[in-house]
C-alpha cells in the first residue's frame, strides 16, 4: 500500500459552530449532532455546488425551524459550502475541551 499526499482543511468544533450560528442564527453542537466524544474528529468531503436532496432540504428547514439536528453535519456543511461560506474540500475538524 502505498502514502498519498492529500490537502486537508483542518479547524476546531468551535469554528464550525460559530460559522452555523452567524448563518441560521441558531446555537448548534457538532459534538451533540455527531454524539462525539473529547479528543475525537470529525471528517466530511463537501463539493462544490452539491445540491441538497429533497430530504436532506427537509433536515435543514426542521433545524431552521427548531434548532434540532441528529447526524446533520455534512449536510450542514454542504449547505454552508453551497451558500459560499465553506470552501469545498475535506474537512478534518478537531475536538478536544
Amino acid at each position: 500500500m502505498a502514502f498519498k499526499q492529500r490537502t486537508v482543511i483542518s479547524g476546531d468544533y468551535n469554528d464550525l459552530e460559530e460559522i452555523v450560528m452567524k448563518h441560521y442564527g441558531r446555537e448548534w453542537s457538532l459534538v451533540a449532532d455527531q454524539e462525539m466524544g473529547n479528543d475525537s474528529t470529525f471528517e466530511a468531503k463537501i463539493t462544490k455546488d452539491e445540491a441538497l436532496d429533497e430530504y436532506e432540504l427537509e433536515d435543514i428547514a426542521e433545524f431552521k425551524a427548531t434548532g434540532e439536528s441528529q447526524y446533520l453535519a455534512p449536510v450542514i456543511m454542504q449547505d454552508l459550502c453551497n451558500a459560499g461560506l465553506l470552501e469545498p474540500g475535506e474537512y478534518t475538524i478537531r475536538i478536544s475541551w
